[in-house]
């Protein structure tokens, strides 16, 4: 599960501190401890000071032995939550192949936390603010899995809820947070961001219609409608940077969904034979053969990525560009090759491959492809020297 919290949220909820975090000052409270180890606000002292300094599985053990001293503090489980999101904000690593519901166990563990700390601290704004800013960022099928599980086809279970009671899950918590912030002697800035958030809930609940009509109703007019409204307009503008020998790789994704999908863009030779990643999406890249959504690339790439792993794309028009070498970064031999994307969206199933082939080494040339409705536009372009 990809876990969506941006810095604005950590940057509201973990105060500044007044002057830059200094070793001195943890050595003081260290020592302080020993002298004093079970006073909880040595503890929560000494965590704000290593958070500060971005040492969050430290400031974790520390306010975990605090809240087993001082079950009742808010201040304490407040602060349990912020090293969770400060691990969250890390974003996918490594650990997901040996575990993919690592990131989904960071979920649970901020909301304990955070749910415990209002249950002590209920008419607190800051952490009203954050767990509705924080279920927000949450993909929408998170909030729907105490009635679906894991199912397949759990977009249109979603939409289903939603039109037979008008269930919204954990959405529906967040609306009531956020509107208690409106109206609460918050400041002026917590209380523009609680109307933010209230927007971007209502628009998130709105796109599991589109996911189900698009899916289910594809031929009918409003579909069409609906993919029509989607499609990026505007025109390209090439980056000056790229320069050089190079194919450059532009293409739609014509899809909007809360959840960007998983997307790669790579290289085979006129055999068919992987030559080279141009990009992949984070948790496909990090997840490999653990969960296969990408099931062309995974295939033919055997999941290497050549260390072009990155934050997952969305809606929009996209640009990447191939230097013409090979995964050991030697230049290819001149000849025909084929550039592929696959778009895979979750849990709306959409999906869509598209390749075009170019030549390299001769004449420059370019290849448009314009078909499907995910992926509309697909172009390659090989630049010489």
């Amino acid at each position: 599960m990809r876990i969506l919290v941006i810095v604005l949220i950590l940057a509201l909820c973990i105060a500044a501190a007044d002057r830059p975090v200094q070793a001195e000052d943890i050595k003081t409270l260290e020592k302080q401890l020993k002298k004093d180890p079970d006073n909880p606000e040595l503890l929560i002292g000494l965590s704000k000071l290593l958070l500060d300094g971005g040492d969050y599985m430290e400031a974790r053990a520390h306010l975990s032995r605090a809240a087993g001293i001082d079950s009742m503090n808010a201040k304490v489980f407040h602060l349990l939550t912020e090293t969770y999101i400060s691990e969250a904000m890390k974003g996918y690593s490594e650990k997901i192949h040996e575990d993919t519901n690592y990131q989904t166990q960071l979920i649970i563990n901020i909301f304990n936390n955070m749910n415990r700390a209002i249950e002590l601290a209920p008419e607190d704004p800051e952490l009203r603010f954050l767990r509705g800013a924080y279920i927000v960022n949450m993909p929408v099928f998170a909030s729907f899995l105490d009635r679906l599980g894991w199912t397949r086809d759990m977009a249109k279970g979603i939409t289903d809820l939603m039109v037979e009671d008008n269930y919204t899950g954990m959405i529906g918590q967040a609306l009531e947070d956020l509107k208690f912030v409106a109206r609460s002697e918050a400041p002026e800035e917590m209380k523009a961001e609680a109307y933010y958030y209230l927007g971007m809930a209502h628009r998130m609940l709105g796109l599991q219609y589109w996911q189900t009509l698009t899916k289910d109703f594809r031929d009918s007019g409003p579909a069409k409608q609906t993919w029509a409204l989607m499609k990026p307009e505007g025109e390209w503008t090439d980056p000056e940077t790229i320069t050089g020998e190079r194919v450059l790789v532009r293409f739609h994704i014509a899809f909007e969904s809360d959840i960007p999908p998983q997307t790669a863009v790579w290289v085979e030779d006129k055999e068919g034979v992987f030559v080279k990643t141009l990009y992949v999406s984070g948790f496909s890249g990090y997840v490999k053969q653990r969960q296969v959504v990408l099931p062309a690339w995974g295939s033919i790439s055997e999941f290497e990525t050549n260390n072009t792993t990155g934050a997952s794309i969305s809606k929009g028009r996209h640009l990447f560009a191939w230097d013409c070498t090979d995964g050991s970064g030697k230049r290819v031999k001149d000849g025909s090759y084929t550039i592929w994307t696959e778009v895979h969206h979750w849990p709306s199933m959409h999906y869509q491959s598209v390749s075009a082939a170019v030549s390299v080494g001769g004449n420059a040339e370019t290849k448009v492809v314009a078909e499907g409705d995910l992926v509309p536009f697909f172009e390659v372009r090989y630049l010489t020297r």
